[in-house]
């Protein structure tokens, strides 16, 4: 069996036009049918209001009346009801007392009775306008009476006008009507796609559906991503932030901020001037006023080509930094390991070259000359430094350092039986990779055979001290106290963090340091970390 297809949603571009086609429509059609009533009314009262103003004129002329008096014997009535009649465009009847035609349109009708039914009021002195249906069909008439010399009512005189002319004359008015409702919805329809277009436009192109599903999916992103977010408007007023920056800010989840400046809930921020500018700016440190220290990157929200608001991403300054410290710290790991397999390397291709040479004692001696060396530095590694990390990272800088023609000696006397739980073996491998590193680029600008670094690590009753003592070229007075300013090397550009990064990791660990250096005589360097709360 076949899965049926999932029904697709209505376009939205679809629902917006017949909507607002739909009212467009019905509003045009609604007012030309109440103006079409309303004229009709209206032609029709004007109609009624003529009739019987012109049956009371005609029924008030001396001729109609005395002609009527006497019986009409020369045929007056007839003539002039006939001059009147084409003169106002309506039919005009001349009647007695008895209800028989004195005049109408018809001659042959003359004499004959009145038809219709509604002129008994006007025989009795009334004037009014009623509707009714006579010999030449449905007819509006205006009944008047007719009075001899002496007041009394001798007749009746009736002007009317058929329903069929009453329709011709509001056709002619209906037809600029007509053209102007036509007219009218044809515009409300452009006007309707217009419209249902820059909607469209306005939400991206999306359908309904389709913003609620990445509205879930960016809600679900907002609040599984650790790093706090926000953004405002072009006028600088709050349009998201999420939990995380809910959280670092000690913002109460039941405040309501959207909507709120972003200087009165972060004053430090600077996403208006990114605004202004329309330059990112990446990774800055900034101050929140509870004290945390972030990194944060800040860019401007463009659309079309214009700013239409700014985010900023960030994230806990020292959450940054010890990423930065493990991954350096494993990094220098990886390599003195990397040195020490190549050191080792060359030492077999040595052993090799003597064996196939047939030089068997030469190839003995050098083994058991390297084993013994080896021995006494693993050794003397295991056995006084119970700290895996460090040991591992000692025999790896040695190696490193051996393959340089740079001699680093490990004090004998160095004894470390590990870490407490409130050290980070990371920070301590970061303290140690980076004061080696300087220590042995300092002897290699010496002659070699006076190089010499020395190590020691001692442990003490609430302390581990940590010193490094070489006798390279040392460091200038003019420049010791810069040394630990992120950024400032003597050595060429894109230098000079790794004792910024030893400093942070000695704060961190709540210990001090010390360096004692002259030029041309070397630097020793001691660290000293406690082991206990202080």
């Amino acid at each position: 069996m076949s899965q049926r297809a999932k029904k697709r949603p209505r376009s939205v571009y679809l629902e917006i036009t017949l909507l607002v086609l739909g009212v467009v429509a019905l509003a045009i059609l609604s007012l030309s049918l109440l103006t079409v009533m309303s004229i009709s009314r209206s032609h029709e009262q004007v109609q009624a209001e003529k009739v019987g103003q012109l049956a009371g004129v005609i029924g008030a002329m001396p001729e109609i009346a005395t002609a009527l008096g006497k019986g009409d014997p020369d045929r007056i009535i007839a003539a002039r009801a006939a001059e009147i009649g084409g003169q106002i465009g309506a039919w005009v009847i001349v009647m007695d007392i008895n209800s028989i035609r004195f005049s109408h349109t018809n001659p042959d009708l003359i004499g004959l009775p009145f038809t219709g039914g509604d002129e008994g009021p006007a025989l009795r002195g009334e004037s009014y306008v009623s509707r009714a249906v006579g010999i030449s069909g449905p007819s509006l008439r205006g009944f008047a009476p007719i009075r001899g010399m002496d007041g009394q009512v001798i007749g009746a005189v009736c002007v009317g006008v058929l329903d069929n002319g009453i329709t011709e004359g509001l056709e002619k008015t209906r037809q600029p009507l007509y053209l102007a409702t036509l007219l009218s919805v044809s515009i409300g329809v452009l006007g309707s796609f217009f419209i249902s277009r820059r909607i469209k436009d306005s939400i991206f192109g999306y359908e309904p559906h389709e913003i609620a599903t990445r509205f879930q999916q960016l809600d679900a992103v907002l609040r599984s991503i650790t790093a706090g977010i926000i953004a405002v408007d072009r006028d600088g007023d709050i349009t998201m932030i999420n939990h995380t920056a809910r959280q670092m800010l000690d913002i109460a989840s039941d405040r309501e901020v959207i909507g709120s400046p972003i200087l009165q809930v972060l004053p430090t921020s600077r996403l208006m001037q990114v605004m202004e500018t329309g330059q990112n700016e990446y990774d800055q440190e900034q101050d929140f006023l509870n004290g945390t220290k972030v990194i944060t990157t800040r860019v401007p929200i463009r659309y079309r080509g214009s700013i239409a608001g700014a985010m900023a991403i960030f994230r806990p300054k020292m959450e940054i930094t010890k990423l930065a410290e493990e991954l350096t710290g494993v990094k220098k790991y990886v390599t003195a390991l990397r040195a020490q397999a190549h050191e080792f390397a060359n030492k077999l291709q040595t052993i090799s070259g003597l064996i196939e040479l047939g030089d068997y004692d030469s190839s003995v001696t050098y083994i058991n000359r390297i084993a013994g060396t080896q021995k006494n530095l693993v050794s003397l590694l295991v056995q006084n430094i119970k700290e895996p990390f460090v040991g591992g990272l000692l025999i790896g800088k040695i190696s490193e350092a051996a393959e340089k023609n740079c001699p680093v000696q490990v004090d004998p006397d160095s004894y470390l039986s590990g870490l407490g739980p409130e050290i980070e073996e990371h920070l301590l491998i970061t303290i140690v990779g980076n004061l080696l590193d300087n220590a042995i680029e300092a002897v290699l600008l010496i002659p070699a055979e006076l190089r010499s670094v020395v190590v020691r690590i001692v442990e003490t009753d609430g302390a581990i001290h940590i010193s490094i003592r070489d006798n390279g070229v040392g460091i200038a007075p003019a420049v010791l106290n810069q040394i630990f300013e992120p950024g400032f090397s003597t050595k060429g550009e894109h230098r000079g963090y790794g004792m910024a990064n030893v400093k942070s990791c000695v704060e961190r660990l709540k210990g001090t340091i010390d360096i004692v250096s002259e030029p041309g005589r070397g630097t020793e360097v001691t660290v000293s970390i406690p082991t206990k709360e202080v």
